[in-house]
């Protein structure tokens, strides 16, 4: 119940965020990256780019990369040095096991969408190796902050490259959908906010 009543309380305050980005929302352009989604405002999803496809990415308007991967997957060549030698800001949100899809790690990415979107003007790309956390990360998204039903959220997850991971996917977004039934756990979420 704990976690459900953070969760609302995130929601609650994206929402105020997700409002104001509305007014500089717009499609990325598309990259033809591997596994590359876009479905939100702003943000183009992908599996690990190469050298050259982060060049593309500067050169159409990417301001921010944010790598998914931890530390021990990093590759033979400096993503960091790369991203921020072609001017954009390069973010590290390393989820490396299933704890870390959790309300802090959607509430840092969705900050960096809203600075990126309003003080940079410009578009965030979001990867991992292959898509599949950032394919979670955006089912997660559909759910909590767009408003839409378990299966329209894993429906994006999985376009957005989601695979090993739906399940735990399933099993997060049914357990929340089911809690939101519970008026006690609404009762306590309200009462966060009534004090």
């Amino acid at each position: 119940m704990r976690m459900m009543s953070m969760i609302r309380l995130f929601i609650l305050s994206l929402s105020l965020i997700l409002l104001s980005v509305e007014a500089v929302a717009e499609k990325p352009p598309l990259l033809d990256l591997r596994r590359e989604f876009t479905v939100f405002d702003n943000i183009l999803t992908s599996a690990q780019p190469t050298r050259s496809e982060f060049e593309l990415a500067a050169q159409k308007g990417f301001k921010t990369v944010i790598n998914l991967r931890s530390p021990g997957e990093i590759g033979s060549w400096n993503e960091r040095k790369k991203i921020e030698a072609l001017g954009m800001r390069y973010v590290s949100i390393p989820v490396s096991g299933l704890d870390d899809f959790n309300i802090n790690t959607l509430n840092e990415i969705n900050e960096i969408v809203f600075e990126t979107a309003f003080e940079a003007k410009g578009f965030v790309l979001i990867h991992d190796s292959n898509a599949n956390r950032v394919g979670a990360l955006m089912a997660l998204e559909a759910f909590f902050n767009h408003d839409m039903s378990v299966q329209e959220a894993v429906d994006i997850g999985k376009k957005s490259g989601m695979t090993t991971l739906e399940d735990y996917i399933l099993t997060l977004l049914f357990d929340s959908e089911s809690s939101y039934d519970d008026d006690s756990d609404l009762d306590a979420f309200d009462d966060l906010f009534m004090e």
